[in-house]
């Protein structure tokens, strides 16, 4: 596999914005206005850029788990390496998250694991609870379920609130048990 160089689209603009401002350091009006337009489209990125993202996202997961149900992986494999707008504008998790989902239905579990691991160091909080149940799914088809109990009872402590927690260790103690 060839070595990329990816960058991330956020951190070149702040750059390009620090230079303009340097630039235009002498010409107040023009200052004046290119500082309100930025903060115009700071304002875009933060209220319409994620719900963009949450769109393009839902789609991806839509087509991957349809491509997946029909045993397509290459295709599903394709699809996620191909969704650039997701990578550029700080979604990389969505696609490892992905990736480990189309290596755990081929069965290839440990390139499942670490795909979600690198998902889960990107993801943002709000987003790490379906990336650690696949992990403990991961876990449990790795034949580790000392591993996943207590990925299970971890999560219980990080999010009491979700019943589906609870459901997946009750129904895999049960497993256990029998």
């Amino acid at each position: 596999m060839a070595n990329r160089v990816e960058f991330d689209l956020r951190w070149a603009t702040l750059f390009c914005s620090f230079v303009i401002s340097y630039l235009l350091r002498e010409h107040p009006i023009a200052l004046t206005i290119y500082l309100i337009f930025f903060s115009l489209l700071i304002v875009a990125y933060i209220v319409r850029l994620p719900r963009y993202l949450d769109e393009i996202e839902s789609r991806m997961r839509a087509r991957l788990l349809i491509l997946l149900e029909d045993g397509k992986t290459m295709e599903a494999h394709r699809l996620v390496t191909n969704q650039k707008r997701l990578r550029t504008l700080g979604r990389r998790y969505a696609l490892q998250n992905a990736l480990g989902i189309i290596a755990m239905s081929d069965g290839k579990y440990h390139e499942a694991q670490n795909a979600f691991q690198g998902a889960l160091k990107q993801a943002p909080y709000g987003e790490r609870l379906s990336i650690e149940l696949n992990l403990a799914n991961v876990e449990v088809a790795l034949q580790r379920a000392d591993l996943a109990v207590e990925r299970y009872r971890t999560l219980m402590k990080r999010y009491p609130q979700s019943g589906l927690v609870r459901e997946r260790m009750a129904r895999l103690m049960l497993e256990e048990a029998n």
